[in-house]
């Protein structure tokens, strides 16, 4: 009896407190493994009953993401395919152009809904082409190659390459390479370092906009011959989306970009580039050529007692010197106003420190 006594007692339905119950059994024990495993399972039940929505919601975010990278990498497959053999869009119909735009403002808006910003993104980093340019309405000259591929330009400076390089932690490299009147091989080259900033003035750094502070140009001509020339410049640069495939950019006067990673980019020695041994004795020769064609050509188209072909010759070859003259003078920059001058070259400290981070985790 004393046994039966220190048994659990188990308590008709009436007898228990409300809160027994509630647990949905009719005679249940006070005690008891059984009674103890019931309970846990109830809680369980009760948990997963609570973290159902937010399954739902997560599943649902992961298949908008899915869909999100599908669509972007459809989008990038039709960009890549209208932008083929185009000369970076000098080629492309104004209805194909209308149409490609397009499709990178859908890209862009793609990029901008992702949690993980461009800038800090390791992707960004590597050696693209220069696949694609479309101008904005208020770009003044080719915002990519400059006056060396303007109409003039490219007549005397035939483009086999159009590359740029991000190299961590904050560094941008440029390169036009050509054959000077199709036949001398050489190249421009541009090196600067980026600073995050805002796309807009007084806007929020949101890590997928740069301006990027250029030395002057480097010309580079057959036997190891490095001129440096012109100004330094800035730009102002947008990066809308980036993938192992491409990266978009938007420049600050609406104009956009298509990079597409690696191909000859990967052989043109672009972490070199800006790096080379200049000297003043090459410009000193480069410019005196440039003279010598224009008195030369001047001579020839003041003698009247030659005939009116070699005349025409030497006015030729002053219209040549003089294009020369005025693309290399300047190193190809075309001359505006700076853009967001209220960004300095050493206005943060976080130049790229957050992409070169996730890239040395990685």
């Amino acid at each position: 009896m004393a046994a039966l006594a220190a048994a659990p007692r188990c308590q008709p339905l009436h007898e228990r407190p409300r809160a027994a119950a509630a647990s949905g059994s009719l005679r249940l024990c006070s005690k008891g493994p059984a009674n103890v495993a019931l309970a846990g399972r109830s809680a369980l039940r009760r948990q997963q009953l609570q973290s159902a929505p937010r399954t739902a919601a997560a599943e649902a975010a992961v298949a908008d993401d899915g869909a999100s990278q599908a669509r972007a990498s459809q989008l990038v497959d039709q960009v890549l395919e209208a932008i083929r053999d185009t000369d970076g869009g000098d080629r492309v119909s104004p209805a194909m152009r209308q149409q490609v735009d397009g499709w990178l403002q859908e890209l862009g808006a793609i990029g901008d809904a992702r949690a993980q910003r461009p800038l800090q993104d390791p992707n960004i980093f590597g050696n693209y082409e220069v696949a694609y340019v479309s101008m904005g309405k208020a770009q003044y000259g080719q915002p990519a190659g400059g006056r060396f591929r303007g109409g003039l330009g490219k007549l005397l400076f035939r483009t086999t390459l159009l590359a740029q390089s991000v190299l961590q932690p904050d560094v941008v490299t440029n390169k036009v390479a050509f054959r000077l009147l199709g036949l001398i091989p050489g190249s421009v080259g541009l090196r600067g370092s980026f600073v995050s900033c805002p796309d807009r003035e007084g806007g929020e750094d949101r890590k997928d906009t740069v301006k990027v502070f250029f030395e002057p140009p480097v010309l580079s001509l057959p036997g190891g011959v490095h001129i440096r020339i012109g100004p330094p410049s800035s730009v102002v640069l947008k990066t809308t989306y980036v993938d192992e495939r491409v990266r978009l950019g938007l420049g600050s006067r609406g104009s956009y970009f298509v990079f597409t990673r690696g191909g000859a980019a990967d052989a043109a020695g672009m972490d070199q580039v800006g790096l080379e041994q200049c000297s003043t004795i090459g410009k000193v020769v480069l410019f005196g050529i440039v003279g010598a064609l224009m008195l030369n050509g001047a001579w020839l188209a003041a003698q009247p007692a030659l005939p009116p072909v070699i005349r025409a010759a030497g006015v030729v070859q002053v219209l040549l010197g003089t294009a020369l003259g005025g693309v290399c003078y300047r190193g190809g920059i075309v001359s505006d106003n700076e853009d967001r001058p209220e960004v300095v070259k050493d206005a943060t400290s976080q130049q790229g420190g957050d992409a070169a981070a996730t890239a040395a985790s990685t």
